[in-house]
């Protein structure tokens, strides 16, 4: 999920709202409202990362599924989670 992820730096228009966070700069964020894709709706850009992507209608638009949304709505707040502590703790190393 985190190759992914729309990864942004901040910039003019983000770094108002990224400092009013807290002290985490400088430091490079997740798109909140498309984490994973530009589709609006986050679970179909995750099923198409996961290879799972959902059944589309004739027009070619993905057709919702109440048990996977649910699933892939579990599955972000999962990885959110895990991402925050990791990105809280993690050191940046250099290659061997």
């Amino acid at each position: 999920m985190l190759r992914g992820a729309n990864w942004t730096t901040v910039d003019a228009q983000a770094i108002d709202d990224v400092l009013g966070k807290g002290d985490f700069w400088p430091m490079s964020y997740i798109d909140g409202k498309r984490p994973y894709g530009d589709h609006t709706y986050y679970q179909f850009d995750m099923a198409e990362l996961l290879g799972e992507p959902y059944k589309r209608d004739a027009r070619g638009n993905p057709i919702k599924d109440a048990k996977k949304d649910a699933r892939l709505e579990r599955f972000h707040c999962e990885t959110l989670a895990a991402l925050e502590v990791f990105l809280m703790h993690a050191g940046v190393t250099k290659a061997a």
